[in-house]
């Protein structure tokens, strides 16, 4: 038969794994009194604390029970991390609806380490404590070479499908219908896959990075079955950035001197099609230089955002960390470009209007890595049009990608004679959204 203390052991396993489904930020307090209570006067022999009465022993006991509690005595709620400008982990019950989740284990540490009191404060002091120490500090969410002040995004969890090849099928199969509506229209489909800046300058971050070459070879394949033109210009833009800084320390978003070799390639492919376009050469703008990011939607400066989000507590070394100026490209004609900022629920857009331009109109889609794009695609067309997937007020994360639900009827109501699908290899995962109801 059992013991008294199994039986005993067992049952309050089972109280607190109910205590844990219902009331999940108490169920690590619960386990903890469960030791503490079980047997205290044998653990303390084994400690020799009761033959001995060692003061030294009874305060380090008490001293490491007390950091036991101190994570779990206030668990944040956000939803949101500001810090880290990303969606925390949710709780995952280990019964819902009937079923067991048999990834509790998992799903609890994801939540509790999201979520435990001081989270920050041990996170920085380890940082600081492993900087001192090594070459380069890794965190859950970011690299930093501390040697050459590279900062990235850990990537280890954006490429979790496009390996798969049942979803560059789908992938494939939704660029193709979507391609199908343009043909229809008489709008010329067109699509540039942007690199990040982790794919270029892999070795900066390496052996912490996914390595790119299988990603690239994902991409390739879905270029190679796309019924319209599809441009992967990775190998061009690796090479060229052995010489040039294609991308920022920094941030993730490439510099206007990797932009500038994108929009060359893409629009060389435009113009076997459309051969009046003009395509801009460098003596059409002013290059001005500064060891500041600018990189998004806000086309303001700053230290770039993986160090804002993932290692801000660097913040305060930021002038010795951007150690690089980069050139900003500006059109000489810049003040005849009328252009429109529209972002407000259910609508991010930028519009624009240059009367040098080729009597074309041009529609954008796609996500970041647009933005700087912005700085030179405007002066080849008379009209453009930038509608942004991702970061939309009052559209749930969800229905970001759904381009025949919420974007087919802008596209018909512009009219545009081309379209660029500006997207990364991380955005195509989202590409089997576009037809999603």
């Amino acid at each position: 038969m059992f013991k008294k203390s199994t039986i005993i052991a067992i049952t309050f396993m089972i109280i607190t794994i109910i205590i844990a489904n219902k009331f999940y930020p108490f169920a690590t307090s619960f386990i903890l009194i469960f030791l503490l209570l079980r047997k205290p006067s044998y653990y303390l022999k084994k400690l020799n604390l009761l033959n001995n009465k060692s003061k030294i022993d009874i305060l380090f006991l008490a001293i490491f029970f007390i950091f036991l509690f101190v994570p779990m005595s206030y668990i944040n709620q956000d939803e949101i991390s500001e810090e880290e400008n990303r969606t925390l982990a949710k709780w995952q019950p280990l019964f819902y609806q009937g079923k067991i989740n048999y990834n509790f284990g998992k799903n609890f540490d994801e939540w509790f380490n999201d979520r435990f009191y001081l989270k920050y404060t041990f996170t920085d002091s380890y940082n600081l404590i492993k900087s001192k120490i090594t070459k380069i500090i890794k965190t859950k969410d970011g690299i930093y070479n501390k040697q050459t002040h590279w900062m990235f995004v850990n990537d280890k969890y954006w490429y979790d499908t496009i390996y798969n090849k049942q979803t560059q099928n789908e992938i494939i199969d939704n660029l193709n219908k979507f391609n199908s509506f343009c043909k229809k229209n008489n709008i010329k489909l067109y699509m540039l896959v942007v690199p990040c800046q982790q794919e270029v300058y892999y070795e900066e971050g390496c052996p912490h990075l996914s390595n790119p070459s299988a990603r690239m070879k994902a991409v390739d394949r879905i270029a190679a079955n796309t019924t319209f033109k599809t441009i992967n210009f990775y190998n061009e833009i690796k090479e060229y950035s052995k010489n040039h800084q294609t991308y920022y320390k920094t941030d993730w978003h490439w510099t206007d001197e990797g932009v500038f070799i994108g929009y060359k390639i893409l629009m060389n492919c435009i113009k076997k099609d459309f051969n009046n376009i003009k395509i801009l050469s460098k003596d059409d703008f002013n290059i001005t230089y500064t060891n500041k990011v600018r990189s998004d939607w806000e086309r303001d400066f700053h230290n770039g955002k993986t160090m804002q989000y993932y290692f801000h507590e660097q913040e305060k070394e930021a002038e010795n960390i951007l150690d690089l100026e980069y050139g900003y490209y500006q059109h000489k004609n810049h003040k005849k470009l009328h252009s429109e900022i529209v972002d407000i629920p259910y609508r991010k857009e930028k519009i624009y209007h240059y009367d040098l331009g080729n009597n074309l109109r041009l529609m954008q889609i796609g996500t970041s890595m647009n933005e700087s794009l912005l700085d030179f695609t405007p002066y080849s067309f008379k009209d453009l049009k930038y509608i942004r997937l991702i970061q939309v007020k009052d559209l749930p994360k969800e229905e970001w990608f759904k381009l025949s639900k919420h974007y087919e009827s802008k596209i018909l109501q512009f009219k545009p004679d081309i379209i660029i699908l500006c997207l990364t290899p991380r955005d195509l995962q989202s590409v089997v959204d576009f037809y999603k109801e």
